[in-house]
Parts: C-alpha cells; structure tokens; sequence
C-alpha cells in the first residue's frame, strides 16, 4: 500500500488487528475549551483526540484535576505505511511537557504554558512506524523504528537510545526480525527503559487500548521489559507468562491500564483442563499491580468468575485500582486489601492524573475527572469525546 494519510482500519484476526484503510479528511475531534492563560500547575493528563485516526490530524491536549485544559495543539498524523498493520501511541508525557510526533517524523514539545517547539527529527519515520519516550531530565530519548512487511518474517525493528537534541550518545539497544521486531519504548523511570513487547497484526488505535479500555502503548502488548538504558540489560520482566505452564495447567497474563511509577495492573488467569470437552476447565484468576521491578502484590483471587472487577488501572502510589464492575459495568475502585467500591455510575476509564483525580469519559460530548475519595465528578465538554484517548501524565515524578 502506498503512504496516504487514511485512517487505521481494524480487520478482525485470530490474534488481533490493525490494518490500513482510507476515508476522505474530516476535521480532527478538538475540545471546544479555550486554554486557560492562568499559571498551571501540574500534574496534566495528557490526552490525545481522533483515536480512530479519520483525517488528517489529531489533537493534544493537557487537562488538569479540575478539569481544565491548559494547554492544546494540532498535529498531523503520521503517513499509513505499507503493510502497516499496527499502531503505535503518537505522543509521550514527560516532566516538562508532551513530546508529539508531528506527521511522520517531527517530534514536537507542548509546554504547559502552551509554548511549542521542534526538538528532534527521526528521518526513519517516513518509510516505519516509530515509538518514542523521553527520559525524565529530558535528555535523552528511546526510540524503535519497526519495518512491517508482507512476509512477517521479514519484519524488522530496531531500538536505539541517544541524545534528545542531537545523535550524540548513540547506543543500539536490539535489531530484531519477525515477532521480535514488536518492541517499542512507552515509558521511562530513572535509568530505566519500559519497552512493550508485543506482536502483529493488533487490536487498538495507537497500539493501545486492553480489555476495552484505551491505555498506552500495551493492546499490542504481551508482557513488558525493562531494560537499563546504559547497559542494555534486561532488569525486569512484567506480566509475562512463563514459557511453559506447570504441569496440568495453562497460565495467561494481560496487561491492564497505563504504567504507572508503581507499575501496572495485570490479570493472570490459571486454566486446569479437565479432560472433559464438554465441561468449562476450572479456572482461577488474580488480579495483581506487577512493579518496575517484577514484583508482585495481589490485590484479588479467586476463581474467575468471582471477581469483580476488570479492565483495571493502577493508581500512582499503588494503593488502588480504578475498575469495571465485572457485573454491572459501574467504575469502581479495587483497594490493595481486595474490597471493591462501586460508584454506580458508568464510565469509561481513560487513566489517573494523581493518586486522588481520575481522567473519565463519560459521553460522546463530555470527559470528566473523578475525585477518588468522595465520588465527585467534574466535568469538561469536549468534541467526539469517544474518540479521545489517555497516554499519560505531564509534570508527574518519575
């Protein structure tokens, strides 16, 4: 397929899929709230509008607790490239600002006062799909550059890290084919690299969006690798089945939510076959937030059936996850201790700004922020709000 600035069409597949299509330029999905002018104080949910990709362009915003967008700026998307059958996230949320790509290879900050400039420019962008993330001082960045072909086993993908402001500090991380090229950078804490890894063709827009909940960078991802990005070593692996189950049993895992500093949400699910096709294999399931570390805390298990929650988001202090009720599809909040509070009240979970506010959709018009504590809503009217998408937070500590 030629480059064309089309939308991404998903095509259903036994494993997932984003393919390319083409539909005639509509104008990108914006917020009708004008930026406030008044000195912003962060954290800001950093949000990302047309996540169907109809157009030419999309939109970035910066949204406070109260509900406030800050700061806004129109991009154009990235060229559909041959062969393209995933997505990856367009924007990535830092200390000092939301770098966005810019068409296919101009990487751009928006500032919280709303000031915008060019940092950095990947000329590999026009011909591959890129994933980027910038470390917290805002020096460096990693970046992976996946070559899709018609032949898989010909796909390439290549990770490197380097000077944000210039090729200075050039570091190759890995040069992989077939299944090994998914591999793109979506988040960075200290030294540290969280690559998703994942594999095509894929369900999501941007490569994101588990359990029917929009969440960067891991739809197309089966587990998470963290690797040091001085040495290129491997220091942990999150939500990662193993490569071969205990005896008598099928273990899956799936990642849940944005990565936050105190992790991730992850479901494993423990299949014990019984040998009777005609009879459900007993199963359990554990919801579980997996640290920067490996390590694993559960928050709730039991069999499958029982619990409560899904498509669950891991709160910033990891004290919390904000969840669907499993039964009446209401937002709730699972503690680490296993109770589940429901609101009653349905939403759609785009991600938390703070331990305390949470980032909502609630309509096709309107977006909301939750306070945790008390339930309260606050609400902020935004075009095609069903299409708009959470990728992290700008100005939170790595």
């Amino acid at each position: 397929m030629s480059p064309s600035r089309a939308p991404v069409a998903l095509i259903a597949s036994a494993l997932a899929v984003a393919a390319c299509g083409s539909a005639s330029p509509t104008p990108s999905p914006s917020a009708s709230v004008t930026p406030t002018t008044r000195p912003a104080a962060g954290p800001f949910a950093l949000l990302l509008t047309n996540q169907n990709r109809s157009g030419a362009s999309y939109d970035v915003l910066l949204i406070d607790s109260s509900a406030r967008v800050v700061a806004r700026v129109t991009a154009k998307l990235p060229l559909i490239k041959a062969h393209q059958q995933l997505s990856l996230p367009l924007a990535y949320a830092s200390s000092n600002g939301a770098y966005y790509l810019d068409g296919d290879a101009a990487i751009h900050l928006l500032g919280a006062d709303g000031s915008k400039s060019l940092v950095k420019t990947i000329p590999q962008g026009a011909s591959s799909l890129l994933g980027f993330a910038i470390s917290p001082d805002s020096k460096s960045i990693a970046v992976s550059v996946i070559t899709q072909q018609t032949d898989d086993t010909k796909t390439t993908g290549r990770g490197y890290v380097e000077d944000l402001r210039d090729s200075g500090g050039h570091a190759e991380i890995f040069n992989n084919t077939s299944q090994d090229a998914y591999r793109w950078p979506i988040a960075w804490y200290g030294g540290d690299i969280v690559d998703a890894v994942g594999s095509a063709p894929c369900h999501g827009d941007y490569g994101q969006a588990s359990s029917g909940q929009p969440s960067a960078g891991i739809t197309c991802a089966t587990s998470l690798h963290v690797v040091d990005s001085a040495s290129q070593n491997r220091v942990a692996t999150m939500c990662e089945a193993p490569a071969a189950s205990p005896t008598g049993t099928n273990v899956t895992w799936s990642l849940n939510g944005l990565v936050t500093p105190a992790g991730v949400a992850c479901l494993q699910s423990l299949y014990m076959p019984t040998g009777d096709s005609s009879q459900p294999p007993p199963s359990t399931c554990t919801v579980a937030a997996v640290d920067l570390r490996g390590g694993h805390r559960n928050f709730q298990s039991g069999p499958c059936q029982s619990i409560p929650a899904a498509g669950c988001f891991l709160s910033p202090d990891g004290s919390r996850m904000a969840c669907t009720s499993s039964s009446t599809q209401a937002l709730g909040f699972l503690s680490s201790g296993g109770s589940f509070h429901s609101l009653g009240r349905k939403y759609t979970i785009l991600g938390w700004i703070d331990s305390t506010h949470l980032m909502v959709g609630v309509d096709t018009t309107t977006l909301g922020v939750i306070n945790a504590d008390t339930g309260a809503e606050t609400k902020l009217t935004v075009t095609a709000a069903d299409q708009v998408q959470m990728l992290g937070v700008v100005g939170a500590a790595p």
